[in-house]
């Protein structure tokens, strides 16, 4: 369950990422923070041995490759103003 959310989670980075959708991205990192909080509550308690491994690794590799593939898309400007149009000073 832990690696299908992350998987969601990077799916919905992602495109956010590519379509610049910084709402969309913002809606993966609290995915994340889930993930990442399920993994230290519930897992770290429930799972021992292998699948206590595989969950952390996955869990980490994946985190590597979003990180990686979509980072924070920039915010709009405000009222359609580019930032060199804003006075310097």
């Amino acid at each position: 369950m832990t690696l299908t959310w992350t998987v969601t989670a990077l799916a919905l980075m992602y495109t956010a990422t590519k379509r610049k959708l910084r709402p969309l991205w913002m809606l993966g990192a609290a995915l994340l923070a889930a993930v990442v909080i399920k993994l230290f509550v519930v897992d770290l308690a429930a799972l021992s041995g292998l699948p206590r491994v595989v969950a952390f690794l996955g869990v980490g590799v994946l985190l590597l490759v979003i990180g990686f593939l979509s980072p924070l898309p920039p915010a709009a400007p405000e009222g359609g103003r580019s930032d060199s149009a804003l006075p310097r000073g």
